[in-house]
């Protein structure tokens, strides 16, 4: 009787431990050996926000069976060329794939140590407890970045007051010209100045300058030069100054405070600290032409015009010497330029960047170099010596023997358009665009 009764009792446990083995757990998946049913497949697999050395990946998480429950595990396969199913296993594992949620959540992951500027692959499928796979997801596909790190400041994510900045100085605050007046940044506070008051039919800034004493000199477009001292502010117009025109393309200053004035058809305006103005246009003297884009003093202190159409002129005493397309073709507009740790000039232009060595000219185009733009509209040396152009289509970076392109594209760059370039002490280049500024971290 008793054997009986425990024979009984054994395949009642039996029964249902075998039940139990095929039964659905909390989230309706089925968890006993008789489960055949692969999870579903991931339709929506996403490959974005790329950095230098990683991208990361988002998908909705899949069920288990189908589409009930939750699977077990995520397979992530990665490579430089499109996955398949007959490639699936020659493609790279990811490491570190995050457990999967119950059907129907957002994942995210990001896949590291990648090569930059390399374009990848990506693949994922789901697996559940008995060991059923989903098919191969939606192959997903990004380019990594140049390698950097970027700080941006624009309208989206910043106080800064307009995302077109025309040019940059850096002083104990940093000074952005716009086309909506003076930008000043002043720690971590961004304000905007009205540099021509309410009778301008303009604000546009084109240049700032800052002299030995702290005044910040303004040039703007079209209404003259604005002085600010503190809270004192100096309006300088061609009616009530030696300016010749009020459209005013650079400021310079040297000497501690001889400031320097190029205009946009009135020659060079010379201010001495005495308020005496000097004239320097091509009546006066033989300046190549009066329209000036660019004041620059090279390190032996001598200045240097580039000009609208007519090449650069070099300031020789009271004189100047010119240089024109006969001696470097492209040396026509020259929108920028700057010199070099071993005091080699380079000219930015409309067909790529001319160099100086002092007795010989060469150029580099997008024809003979990797430049990424002939248009060159800034130039900027830093302090490893590399130079950096900004163009209309991204900044070219170039060490003497290599260029690195830097654009929308292939870096966080806001956009290609590039309007100023500054080099501070710490190795970092400022960058103006029509999309804010960006500064780039070597």
């Amino acid at each position: 009787m008793m054997y009986r009764f425990l024979l009984a009792l054994f395949l009642i446990a039996t029964l249902l431990f075998l039940a139990c083995s095929e039964d659905e757990d909390d989230s309706g998946t089925i968890v006993g050996p008789d489960d055949l049913i692969q999870p579903s497949t991931i339709s929506d697999l996403t490959a974005g926000s790329p950095a230098g050395t990683s991208i990361t990946l988002t998908w909705t998480s899949p069920g288990d069976d189908g589409i009930v429950g939750r699977a077990r595990t995520y397979d992530i396969r990665y490579s430089t060329s499109t996955i398949t199913e007959q490639n699936w296993d020659g493609a790279s594992t990811a490491i570190g794939e995050p457990y999967p949620k119950v059907v129907g959540y957002e994942e995210t992951f990001t896949v590291g140590d990648l090569d930059p500027t390399t374009t990848y692959y990506f693949c994922i499928r789901a697996g559940d407890d008995a060991n059923n796979w989903s098919d191969l997801s939606n192959v997903s596909s990004m380019t990594t970045l140049m390698l950097g790190e970027w700080t941006l400041y624009n309208t989206g994510n910043s106080e800064i007051p307009n995302d077109t900045i025309l040019a940059i100085c850096l002083d104990a605050n940093k000074y952005f010209g716009s086309p909506a007046g003076l930008i000043e940044l002043d720690g971590l506070d961004w304000s905007l100045i009205d540099v021509v008051g309410e009778d301008s039919t303009t604000n546009i800034v084109t240049d700032v300058a800052v002299d030995a004493s702290g005044a910040v000199w303004v040039a703007t477009q079209a209404d003259g030069v604005t002085k600010i001292e503190g809270h004192f502010t100096t309006r300088i117009t061609d009616s009530t100054s030696g300016l010749t025109v009020n459209s005013i393309r650079s400021i310079v200053v040297n000497n501690d405070l001889d400031i320097w004035f190029g205009t946009g058809g009135g020659g060079i305006c010379l201010l001495t600290e005495g308020f005496l103005w000097t004239l320097y246009n091509t009546e006066t003297s033989n300046l190549i032409f009066n329209g000036i884009n660019k004041l620059v003093f090279d390190d032996a202190g001598s200045l240097w015009a580039a000009t609208n159409i007519g090449g650069v002129s070099k300031m020789v005493g009271d004189n100047f010497i010119n240089y024109n397309s006969s001696d470097c073709p492209p040396l026509g507009t020259v929108w920028n330029m700057a010199f070099d740790d071993d005091g080699n000039g380079w000219f930015g232009t409309n067909g790529g960047v001319c160099k100086f060595d002092g007795s010989s000219w060469t150029y580099f185009n997008v024809s003979n170099s990797d430049l990424v733009s002939n248009v060159v509209t800034s130039i900027a040396v830093d302090a490893a010596g590399d130079l950096w152009f900004g163009t209309w289509d991204g900044l070219s970076r170039f060490d003497g023997s290599t260029w690195r392109n830097y654009t929308s594209q292939n870096s966080a760059l806001p956009d290609n358009y590039i309007r100023a370039l500054v080099a501070d002490a710490g190795g970092n280049i400022w960058i103006g665009t029509n999309g804010g500024v960006a500064v780039f971290h070597d």
